[in-house]
């Protein structure tokens, strides 16, 4: 709940302020590496224990959750790759935001 409110927050204030400054930047940073990480953790939990329904056999809900268990997983190293990616292209707008501005040949004060 804590990384939603977190989120909320930074929603409200990228709308009443929409650029980037570098400490709302390293928020977002850390929001979405706590985010990868509790995602990360939920494909590797099995934290599907049963599925039931009306028309569905007992049998077929303990096939179904096997599968979905699985799945979730398998795709634990795609989650990880995306994560990656997702937190390096947050480190680059970092970068970019504490870089300090290069002007072209030629560039007046008006054109910037």
């Amino acid at each position: 709940m804590l990384l939603a409110f977190v989120n909320i927050g930074l929603a409200v204030v990228n709308l009443a302020r929409p650029y980037w400054t570098a400490s709302r930047a390293t928020i977002r940073l850390v929001s979405d590496i706590a985010g990868s990480v509790l995602f990360c953790w939920l494909l590797k939990a099995n934290i599907l224990a049963e599925i039931a329904g009306a028309s569905i056999s007992p049998a077929k809900a303990v096939q179904l959750t096997a599968a979905i268990n699985l799945w979730s997983a398998r795709m634990f190293p795609v989650a990880i790759i995306v994560g990656v990616v997702i937190a390096l292209v947050d480190i680059f707008r970092i970068a970019r935001i504490t870089a300090p501005h290069a002007h072209l040949p030629g560039e007046t004060a008006a054109m910037a």
